[in-house]
């Protein structure tokens, strides 16, 4: 229904704010998809790694457009994770923070 409705609007302007909805339904297609190959699957711990989370967050970082943010590690953490996943869950979170957190934005990642 909301694709629907953002093509019909398409249709009578074409403005910024659009494009932004159209990303986020981009975005938000690609998760409901993983979430849904994910719960269809039966071995569930076959992807589980070892990962550092602080090298996991450098390499999100990289992925994301970030012109004015900053982002500061505080962590040797270790873990167990699907590496793909993690990694989704956190280039969501520094999209997030950088769109709806204001003009100055300083991520930082720690063991809390």
């Amino acid at each position: 229904m909301a694709e629907g409705n953002l093509g019909l609007a398409r249709e009578e302007c074409d403005r910024e704010h659009l494009e932004k909805i159209t990303r986020a339904h981009d975005r938000m297609s690609v998760l409901i998809e993983d979430i849904l190959t994910l719960a269809r699957e039966e071995n569930q711990a076959s992807d589980l790694e070892v990962v550092d989370l602080g090298e996991i967050v450098a390499q999100c970082w990289q992925t994301v457009e970030t012109p004015e943010a900053t982002l500061r590690r505080e962590t040797d953490l270790r873990l167990r994770a699907a590496r793909r996943r993690l990694k989704q869950l956190l280039e969501n979170f520094i999209r997030n923070a950088i769109e709806h957190g204001g003009k100055t934005i300083r991520v930082t990642i720690g063991d809390l």
